[in-house]
């Protein structure tokens, strides 16, 4: 053994190494699931970003102000205090030993929300929307 081992670099890679990684071990399952946990969940916050961003920032209705605001502050509280509801509706779903309840965790769609519709929001509502095309 050498003093600067580490076992996590192969120094000298060969065949061996990835066949046995493909054959012996769950690697091609856990990579299909770490894509398709994160490509999902990509998906899902970007649409409902997009479409609640665009509402916030460009369609007025009562309290649009107030709902970007509490959307916002949602954003300020850490992770750990959200995740304890959103533990209590995986667990009503029973989504615990299911991929979605990664997804769902990973779905961050407050941060899409308030970065879509910032400028919108700070400005005026739909008029400051507007108003920044004009720059």
């Amino acid at each position: 053994m050498r003093f600067n081992y580490n076992p996590f670099w192969t120094w000298k890679p060969t065949w061996d190494h990835v066949k046995y990684l493909f054959e012996e071990t769950l690697f091609a399952s856990w990579l299909w699931n770490t894509t398709f946990i994160a490509l999902a969940s990509t998906a899902i916050s970007l649409v409902c970003g997009v479409f609640a961003g665009y509402a916030l920032s460009r369609l007025n209705f009562p309290f649009a102000g107030s709902l970007g605001t509490g959307i916002f502050i949602t954003y300020l509280v850490p992770q750990t205090l959200l995740f304890i509801p959103l533990a209590e509706i995986i667990r009503n779903y029973r989504l615990g030993d299911t991929p979605w309840s990664l997804i769902s965790d990973l779905s961050d769609v407050s941060y899409s929300v308030l970065h879509l519709a910032h400028d919108g929001l700070l400005q005026g509502g739909a008029q400051g929307a507007r108003g920044m095309r004009a720059h």
